[in-house]
């Protein structure tokens, strides 16, 4: 609906940014206008657990540690797209599934 809904999504799964999760946070210009009353920790994991549990998706340590980082409130801790496709995640077993699209 807008930035402040879409910083509360974020905020609702990653947490709200703080001097622990984004050096020099407070210094932005708007920083102190920042009023979250959320979860105050990231709840990424909880969304991609680490092992199968009752039938739902999880998410390797490789695959997570690099959604984390893609995801990264910090801009400077933010991994590059030219990284990311180069992460280990994307040579570990099991390989890829051969899928052809169908486009017609």
């Amino acid at each position: 609906n807008g930035e402040i809904d879409q910083l509360s999504k974020i905020f609702s799964v990653l947490g709200p940014p703080s001097e622990d999760n984004w050096t020099g946070f407070s210094k932005l210009k708007h920083a102190n206008a920042l009023r979250w009353s959320g979860p105050k920790r990231s709840r990424l994991r909880e969304k991609f657990p680490a092992n199968m549990f009752e039938g739902k998706t999880f998410l390797a340590p490789n695959g997570f540690r690099l959604l984390e980082s893609m995801l990264s409130l910090d801009p400077a801790k933010r991994v590059t797209a030219e990284a990311a496709v180069g992460d280990d995640y994307f040579s570990e077993a099991p390989p890829p599934s051969d899928v052809r699209w169908n486009w017609d």
